[in-house]
């Protein structure tokens, strides 16, 4: 895996700010925060921002247990070339622990590429309270667990 380094910080923000109707929130001093605890993958011109828990967590409807990794987000600056779905295989095998993640229900592209990878659809969440609804997503792990 390659990982953002400080100095990729401007491209790495540029990258989001092309979606920005989607990824409103995403602020310059998230990102720095995240690519100095090495937690920012920047390969063929995807992004992907993870975390592993140190503690188990709620997650909307879901528990995401300690040690486990959440998906924060992902982005491509091409679209549709297929470099999302390389880089997310790449990092779903660079992890030890089961992956979770949170999307819009509205957002269907998305869900069906996580699907597409071995996501399924396990929990709720909410945010704006409660005026946007999401769903939890999990690749590969048993339910009796979550």
């Amino acid at each position: 895996m390659n990982f953002a380094k400080e100095k990729d910080l401007d491209r790495v923000y540029k990258m989001f700010m092309l979606y920005k109707e989607i990824f409103p929130h995403i602020r310059k001093d998230y990102l720095e925060r995240y690519i100095k605890k090495g937690e920012v993958i920047l390969q063929k011109g995807v992004v992907i921002v993870f975390h592993r828990y140190i503690k188990g967590v709620h997650l909307g409807t879901a528990y995401i247990s300690k040690g486990h990794y959440i998906l924060h987000q992902i982005v491509a600056n091409i679209p549709g070339n297929g470099n999302a779905g390389m880089v997310l295989s790449k990092f779903i095998k660079y992890t030890d622990a089961p992956i979770w993640l949170t999307v819009r229900k509205d957002n269907e592209r998305a869900i069906r590429f996580y699907e597409k990878h071995g996501f399924r659809e396990v929990g709720t969440i909410q945010w704006a309270d409660d005026t946007i609804p999401g769903v939890v997503m999990n690749r590969d792990y048993p339910s009796e667990y979550w």
